[in-house]
């Protein structure tokens, strides 16, 4: 994120482009990203009522996956955008037990719908920074993608036992900084780069696992 900042200033005195915002309102984006969330906590006995409070950790680490996004610009300086991204997670369970420490993982998808409206701040330069406050709604599921929450928890096997674990949806308040640099002066197609955070948390039935992903972007934009 610091870098994005620090660059797009630089970048914006490159020369004006040769499509402005009344021409060019529409703008498409997708990307590949990669998420650091590593983030866990130890559970209390509402969580699993055959462990002990205290005796189980459930820990998220990080992710990667890819998403799409469009924008409507309404002037050189504001637009709307909205998008959806999809996030494949490493969600682990480790149980103390007599002693002994047992853990197992499952891989956990998330799908994220958000929203919000986008300030661009170098309107009319060649490089196109701007600073996104978004809304996301966070579907929890078991596989890639999975938009409909099927309601289907994450198992694992421990000490020859199952333990299930259902991540609650939640809605979270965001943050994108990002940039979008044409190929050529005036084309329609260029870079994009963007950092997002997202203050989220979810819940198996037990304490509150405090996700807050930090999502670093790359991909392509387009103005039809």
């Amino acid at each position: 994120m610091l870098a994005i900042l620090l660059l797009g200033p630089a970048f914006s005195s490159i020369g004006a482009a040769d499509c402005p915002p009344e021409d060019c309102r529409l703008i498409l984006r997708a990307y590949a990203l990669g998420v650091d969330s590593r983030s866990s906590v130890v559970e209390d006995a509402a969580a699993d009522p055959g462990v002990a409070a205290g005796a189980s950790r459930l820990s998220l680490g990080a992710g990667g996956g890819w998403g799409l996004e469009v924008e409507y610009r309404f002037g050189r300086r504001w637009g709307l955008s909205g998008g959806a991204f999809f996030v494949d997670f490493d969600l682990g369970l480790a149980l103390e037990r007599g002693g002994r420490r047992g853990e197992d993982r499952e891989g956990i998808g998330i799908s994220v719908l958000v929203v919000g409206p986008t300030f661009h701040l170098a309107p009319g330069r060649r490089a196109d920074l701007y600073l996104s406050p978004r809304l996301a709604f966070v579907d929890f599921g078991t596989g890639l993608g999975d938009l409909v929450n099927d309601e289907d928890p994450a198992h694992f096997m421990i000490f020859g036992e199952t333990h299930e674990r259902d991540l609650s949806d939640a809605f979270a308040p965001g943050l994108e900084v990002g940039l979008d640099l044409p190929f050529a002066a005036g084309g329609r197609w260029g870079l994009h780069l963007a950092a997002t955070y997202l203050d989220l948390a979810t819940d198996a039935g037990g304490p509150e696992l405090q996700v807050d992903p930090l999502d670093l972007s790359v991909g392509f934009w387009y103005r039809p």
